[in-house]
């Protein structure tokens, strides 16, 4: 066996590429299986991992990587890179016990925050009447509904910034169309509350520090927000559902 090896990659993708163009990688930079090497190097197999794994693990909040392959590349940059034998190597075992205790201080990212489904109440809300109605240029008549949607709706031409507002039952599709004025807009997300008043202003006090105001932008409404959609629906997890 020589010295090196051709890595074959995972779907025509070579993780090992930037360092090693022609795809000859060191023997050592591959597992073992069987009385032979793996097909691919260590670093296409944890790319193949990681584009194969189960979505309902935790994964870092800015870098998407599943926790076990951060821990990992933390380990190996103590280590000085991978261990020709992980299993019985002490000094890695160490490496890997310093990652590990890294990780709890990040706060991973749930199924939930991936899946905002999963906020989102599965009921039909009933058809209703608007919370107010317009006569003339002020005067407004009729009862209040009580109940809505908080809504995150998202200008194209501003994909960084999110509107969130509330409406009655019926109402996210107006919304959405007095957004379209100004630009393509697309609703991101509607939650469901029966004291949808409240559950905005909570909201809105929770994201403070995203609002375009108190970032320093004076001439704008008050329901912008310099935020993600993750962080909408943080806020509305921080808020009682009724």
């Amino acid at each position: 066996m020589g010295n090196t090896k051709r890595c074959g990659g995972y779907k025509k993708h070579w993780e090992c590429g930037e360092e090693y163009p022609d795809h000859q990688v060191p023997v050592e930079n591959f597992g073992i299986k069987g009385d032979s090497l793996q097909g691919i190097c260590r670093e296409c197999m944890n790319y193949r991992n990681n584009k194969k794994a189960n979505p309902r693990r935790p994964r870092h909040p800015d870098t998407n990587q599943l926790k076990v392959h951060w821990q990992t590349a933390r380990a190996k940059e103590y280590y000085g890179g991978m261990p020709k034998d992980p299993k019985t190597d002490k000094r890695w075992k160490e490496c890997r016990a310093m990652a590990t205790k890294d990780s709890e201080s990040i706060a991973w990212v749930t199924p939930n925050d991936n899946q905002p489904s999963n906020i989102v109440s599965i009921k039909r809300p009933p058809k209703g009447a608007p919370m107010r109605k317009r006569v003339g240029d002020s005067t407004l008549e009729g009862d209040t509904v009580p109940e809505g949607w908080v809504y995150a709706i998202q200008n194209q031409l501003a994909p960084s910034v999110l509107k969130i507002g509330r409406t009655y039952p019926d109402g996210v599709e107006g919304r959405l169309a007095e957004a379209r004025r100004w630009g393509e807009a697309k609703l991101m997300a509607q939650v469901w509350f029966d004291e949808v008043n409240d559950a905005e202003t909570q909201i809105h006090v929770i994201l403070d520090r995203y609002n375009m105001r108190t970032l320093g932008h004076t001439d704008v409404g008050k329901e912008l927000f310099k935020c993600s959609l993750k962080d909408f629906y943080r806020a509305v997890q921080q808020h009682p559902r009724s």
